[in-house]
């Protein structure tokens, strides 16, 4: 509300006395974002922004110019031109200082365009490993529960079908699977079923 022009002000209260988008998925707590207000600032009245950002490899510098911003599952995003055009995940921002200097759009932009394009490249990156399971019928429920969904149609011979799924190379994978329990077993890769077969072994040695 704070980003909104004056003028539009009312009309967003009325909506908002009628309509309750809530993005969270349940058991999560909210993320912190203590920088969206300016963010949202910056987008709106074209400003740019210097900004300090938690990336993967550490800490990086940046001027940008604030394009958009973008909600998903829960998450505030960043979309930004800086020398090219980047998503930065709003809650990884540790510092920024809204300027007065204004910018130019790129020509041409398309905001749902674009972010079609870069989540498609994103899940192609992130999910680098093709996993293969067996599970049984309230396996693959879960497995969809999830919203994990297998790269073929499941058969079923006997008891069980054989999966195939794309996901990350990272303790996420090995939290997942352990999810299912009894439900699933890994074929493939070895590492990983060794990797889940280690942590299984931890677990009983704690029970124990």
């Amino acid at each position: 509300m704070a980003a909104l022009p004056e003028e539009t002000r009312e009309k967003a209260a009325l909506v908002s006395d009628r309509f309750l988008l809530d993005p969270q998925s349940w058991y999560r707590s909210r993320e912190a974002t203590p920088f969206l207000g300016q963010v949202a600032t910056a987008v709106w009245t074209g400003r740019k922004l210097a900004l300090r950002y938690s990336a993967w490899k550490g800490e990086v510098e940046r001027l940008v110019s604030p394009l958009a911003i973008v909600l998903k599952a829960g998450t505030w995003y960043l979309v930004a031109e800086a020398e090219t055009i980047r998503v930065y995940r709003i809650a990884n921002i540790q510092y920024l200082d809204l300027l007065e200097d204004g910018f130019s759009r790129p020509e041409g932009f398309d905001l749902r365009s674009f972010w079609h394009d870069w989540r498609a490249d994103f899940e192609t990156r992130l999910k680098s490993q093709l996993v293969t399971l067996k599970v049984t019928p309230e396996g693959l429920q879960r497995l969809g529960e999830t919203g994990l969904r297998p790269v073929a149609t499941p058969v079923f011979e006997g008891p069980m079908a054989t999966v195939s799924l794309a996901m990350e190379d990272s303790p996420f994978a090995v939290r997942m699977l352990l999810s299912l329990g009894s439900e699933a077993e890994i074929v493939a890769p070895a590492g990983l079923r060794e990797t889940v077969l280690t942590e299984l072994q931890q677990m009983l040695g704690r029970y124990a």
